[in-house]
């Protein structure tokens, strides 16, 4: 297994911060000045992405990755685990494949699974400017709905979203979209109750939306 951190900035030393480096003598002289790794595989995995001030935004827990060279930087693929986001339900991942390029996290494609139905895209780049485009369909509108509301509401959500912001933080960006609602139901509300009561109508209890 293995835990990571992704945050805004490179961690990487300047030149005139680099330690000075004593001459190598005896066996260091015979051993290889260059090491490359071809691909690493981790069976359960721990990552964390946090904001420029240091808070967390997201974190992937217990997913299989590939970590393999691409070009000037990584690709990072994989599979598994969960997907837990500040402020909004968690995700089971399906797979998903990404890139690291200098200080710049490209998320090329990824697939999620939320409850039983749902079913959520995703891809992007993280960065000074992030940007980040949303697919979901087919999920239930009670995982976003307090307890209160999930008895009066029920349907299912399909929609895409698009999200933009600086390396302030998600507060400073901005974000549109659109979304629809179907098999939706709307009951033990007491506006619809006066309303059966008031017409004579029981089935106003009970409103279907669309």
């Amino acid at each position: 297994s293995v835990e990571g951190t992704f945050r805004p900035g490179s961690t990487e030393p300047k030149p005139e911060q680099m330690p000075h480096q004593p001459a190598a003598w005896g066996l260091a002289t015979l051993l290889p000045k260059k090491f490359e790794v071809g691909q690493v595989d981790i069976a359960k995995s721990r990552v964390r992405f946090l904001a420029s001030d240091g808070l967390e935004i997201a974190s992937l827990q217990d997913s299989a990755l590939r970590i393999f060279p691409d070009g000037g930087g990584w690709a990072i693929e994989g599979s598994g685990g969960v997907l837990a986001l500040a402020k909004a339900p968690a995700l089971n991942v399906v797979s998903f494949r990404s890139r690291i390029q200098g200080d710049v996290y490209f998320l090329t494609d990824a697939q999620f699974r939320l409850g039983e139905t749902g079913r959520i895209s995703a891809s992007g780049e993280f960065s000074s400017n992030s940007k980040l485009r949303i697919e979901w369909n087919q999920v239930d509108v009670t995982l976003f709905l307090d307890p209160v509301w999930r008895s009066r509401l029920s349907g299912k959500l399909a929609g895409t979203a698009t999200l933009k912001w600086p390396e302030s933080g998600l507060g400073s960006g901005e974000a549109g979209g659109s979304f629809r609602l179907t098999d939706g139901l709307a009951q033990n509300m007491d506006l619809l109750d006066r309303i059966a009561t008031f017409t004579g109508a029981p089935q106003f209890r009970r409103m279907p939306l669309q």
